[in-house]
């Protein structure tokens, strides 16, 4: 089964160096040919990178205005918060108030009815 490949070699000079030349060239015309395939791979890769480009500068831009969309939240969030603080505490000033006029009204109130049974009182005219 194994030839002997050796036998099937030109046995003169000339002959030898034309087949050396053939398969010099055969190896050219591959590299010319694997040169073309990988000049075409490459504008391939580079048609497709600039077919994405678009879409992953829009996706940057996308992912920006959402991290500024969130700062913008979380200091509106921080502003709520404090507002709130406020708004409790000038509603337990008003409560405070409130309580103090309330018992300002019930003193008064008892006064005002302490004078309405001294008016109702009879006086001493006698003495």
């Amino acid at each position: 089964m194994s030839e002997d490949l050796t036998k099937k070699l030109p046995s003169g000079d000339s002959e030898k160096i034309a087949l050396i030349l053939t398969t010099v060239q055969n190896l050219d015309t591959r590299t010319t040919n694997l040169e073309k395939r990988f000049d075409t791979l490459e504008q391939k890769v580079d048609e497709r990178l600039y077919d994405t480009r678009p879409i992953w500068q829009k996706v940057v831009t996308d992912i920006a205005q959402v991290q500024e969309g969130q700062t913008r939240v979380e200091a509106d969030v921080h502003d709520m918060k404090i507002s709130m603080r406020e708004i409790t505490w000038q509603i337990g000033e008003i409560a405070e108030s409130y309580v103090r006029v309330k018992g300002k009204a019930r003193e008064l109130e008892g006064g005002v009815r302490d004078l309405e049974r001294q008016q109702n009182k009879p006086t001493n005219s006698s003495t």
